[in-house]
């Protein structure tokens, strides 16, 4: 499975730092974007359809609050995870009430990054096999109620109720 990567941060080279010291390929990333704040992010977000957004809170134009906020409530199916230089335990406690899937303070090594990658990837993959599962069954459902109405009509054909 192949997913795709947001880096929003206001500092370029936070930005630059993940973007060009993360071992992607090991975790199925086969794209990443940056964006400088939440607008920028959100623009990219419509067009890219990110599977991970990595964002800091603080940030001209839009925070990263807000980004989560809008995001998640148009894509709901990516995860978001906050890289912040504030240990304020409202961000983090409203981060995590929108779905973020962690909370890391700046300075953070490559090491924790990619340990929020390899959870990331881990719940991404789970979810796709929960709606490949449901996908199955709901193909299994239609092929089956297909064949009860079919065998309903031969059998009111056949023996009709008057």
């Amino acid at each position: 499975m192949t997913y795709k990567i947001l880096i929003v941060d206001d500092e370029e080279n936070i930005r630059m730092g993940i973007a060009n010291n993360c071992s992607w390929n090991q975790y199925g990333i086969e794209k990443f974007f940056t964006a400088c704040n939440g607008l920028e992010a959100m623009e990219l977000i419509e067009l890219e359809q990110p599977d991970i957004v990595i964002t800091d809170i603080k940030m001209p134009v839009m925070d990263g609050l807000e980004l989560i906020r809008k995001a998640s409530a148009s894509y709901p199916d990516i995860l978001f995870a906050v890289l912040s230089g504030y240990e304020d335990f409202e961000f983090a406690r409203t981060a995590l009430k929108h779905n973020a899937i962690d909370y890391l303070l700046k300075p953070c090594s490559i090491e924790s990054i990619h340990e929020l990658l390899q959870k990331a990837v881990l719940r991404l993959n789970e979810q796709r096999k929960k709606k490949e599962f449901l996908h199955k069954i709901m193909e299994d459902y239609q092929k089956l109620e297909y064949r009860l109405r079919e065998q309903a009509l031969k059998d009111f054909i056949i023996n009709p109720v008057c």
